[in-house]
């Protein structure tokens, strides 16, 4: 393959329509290339698959990647007795259908070690490999490097088999290749027909990325008549993690039909979803229930049906809490350390947020404690005090957020928040002003700050000082509408009008629906003798 490979490379740069340095979206190793290059052909007619399923299987080549044994620095110390208990199908159906950790690679080499002419473990390895890299985002080149090397081994090792070109199909659609990915699932189906079903699956999957959603809907009801329980739960779970946006394409009795044939937690989940979409609240509680009573003290269920008792028209708060106090101490061995941390802090939140609805603001501040400091990000903080807006209670949500920002210094985002809650509670003009100036100390840049202390002096009658504050925002940000628009205001009552004039005709170029508020905003009154002022807003759009 690799003369094969080397004959490409040096030939033409354009092979059946494909320019090879920019065929995919992004740089990568001369490994990508190569088997980018080999998709292509396969896709374009002038690398064939193999008309059997049964070819001779080609000398495995059975050295890991150096990228792979820094991945697993203890690789090499791995027992070889044990190979794991899973099944080959077990662990397929798994990568296919949940997220993983790093940590899940490791039977998947026992294997691989024990048997380096199986095509099926570098496979799945090049599968792992890839999802961790798209969980890690940008990060971890390494991992990619890693799939595609696993990838070609599993080719190599045996073009009799559809893995290598499953594998390869997968590194083509993470390369936003999704078209030729499924032209290389068509044509395994045809090479493999035993192998159909493993195509459908990366079918639904590629579909989705495709942006061809219904067609992924109907695969995956096509594909929940398979004989086989487990491909049909992981069509399920493929369901529950990617069609969430789309569930309302799938039928009413569809889903009754799945809940009998392949009865588990993701058949009750997708079901509570699907009603969800619609509306349909006591339904979603009432499938999440039966969920929990086929399944008891399941983790995910138990957290949906909290959230969903502490939500959309809050019934019984008591019930959620029960619920989660009991789910704490549920044994999660199976869940990523990470990801545990980040369950256990979404189930402190909703907790929190029960006992805010029974008004015990200590029991709710607690929680909501316990929950930022497993998850200590300003992102989750700010999600908490809405949960305290939401309910109206401002003022306690003002006593958490002095914590939080001792949890999550030197956030200025929080700064800003306390300002403007220093503000609805009253506090003076000295604190909020203060609070805002701490949020541009540290984050001088952010022209928001600048608008919303601009919008606090406006509130105190300083317009001087607000007029400086919103002058300073569309300094550092000349594309902020609202900030041009409240310099205007504050221009026209400081008797500025000309200014005022070009400050309004700025934001109405950046967001046209502001012609309307200026007709009728009283701050603007003065402008309205001036000339261009009716031009300006003769053709306001409705709201």
């Amino acid at each position: 393959m690799d003369d094969f490979i080397k004959n490409v490379k040096n030939g033409p740069g354009m092979r059946a329509g494909i320019c090879t340095p920019t065929f995919f979206p992004v740089p990568f190793g001369p490994t990508i290339r190569q088997l980018l290059l080999i998709t292509a052909f396969i896709s374009a007619g002038f690398l064939s698959l193999p008309e059997k399923a049964n070819a001779e299987k080609a000398p495995a080549e059975t050295t890991l990647s150096e990228a792979t044994k820094n991945h697993k620095q203890n690789s090499n110390a791995i027992d070889l007795s044990y190979a794991g208990r899973h099944t080959f199908e077990e662990l397929e159906l798994s990568l296919l259908s949940s997220s993983v950790s790093e940590d899940s690679d490791s039977e998947l080499i026992r294997k691989f070690q024990l048997d380096p002419s199986d095509p099926r473990w570098p496979y799945l390895l090049s599968i792992l490999y890839l999802r961790l890299k798209m969980q890690d985002g940008d990060g971890s080149k390494y991992l990619l490097d890693s799939s595609a090397k696993m990838a070609r081994q599993s080719f190599e090792i045996s073009r009799g088999d559809a893995f290598g070109y499953l594998a390869l199909a997968n590194l083509l659609s993470f390369g936003r290749q999704h078209e030729k990915a499924l032209t290389i699932l068509e044509k395994i189906k045809g090479a493999f027909p035993k192998e159909g079903w493993r195509a459908d699956l990366f079918e639904i999957k590629f579909l989705f990325a495709a942006g061809r959603a219904k067609d992924a809907v109907t695969k995956i009801q096509l594909i929940m008549s398979h004989e086989n329980k487990s491909v049909r739960l992981t069509a399920m779970n493929l369901c529950a993690t990617l069609c969430d946006e789309n569930l309302i394409s799938i039928s009413e009795k569809d889903l009754l039909a799945w809940r009998k044939s392949s009865p588990s937690p993701d058949t009750f989940a997708v079901i509570a979803r699907f009603y969800s979409a619609k509306g349909q609240t006591i339904q979603v509680r009432k499938v999440l229930q039966d969920g929990l009573r086929s399944f008891p003290s399941h983790a995910e269920l138990t957290r949906e049906l909290a959230f969903e008792l502490t939500s959309n028209s809050p019934t019984n708060p008591d019930y959620a809490i029960k619920l989660l106090d009991s789910s704490h101490n549920l044994s999660s061995a199976a869940t990523p350390p990470g990801k545990e941390l980040v369950q256990r802090s979404l189930d402190y939140k909703i907790t929190g947020f029960a006992w805010l609805l029974k008004k015990n603001l200590f029991r709710a501040e607690s929680y909501f404690l316990k929950a930022l400091a497993l998850n200590p990000t300003p992102e989750f903080a700010l999600k908490i005090i809405e949960d305290y807006r939401a309910e109206k209670s401002s003022r306690a949500g003002l006593s958490f957020l002095e914590k939080a920002i001792e949890i999550c210094p030197g956030s200025s985002s929080l700064h800003a928040l306390k300002g403007e809650l220093y503000a609805e509670e009253s506090k003076g003009l000295s604190m909020s002003e203060n609070s805002y100036f701490d949020a541009i100390s540290l984050n001088p840049r952010d022209a928001s700050h600048f608008n919303s202390l601009g919008l606090l002096y406006y509130k105190f009658n300083r317009l001087e000082k607000a007029l400086t504050s919103f002058a300073v925002a569309t300094a550092l940000d000349p594309t902020d509408a609202s900030a041009f628009y409240n310099l205007a205001c504050m221009e026209a009552l400081t008797g500025k009008n000309e200014k005022a004039l070009v400050a309004l005709k700025k934001a109405i170029e950046l967001a046209p629906n502001l012609q309307a508020l200026a007709t009728t905003d009283r701050d603007l009154n003065s402008l309205h003798v001036m000339p261009g002022f009716s031009e300006l807003t003769s053709r306001a759009p409705s709201h």
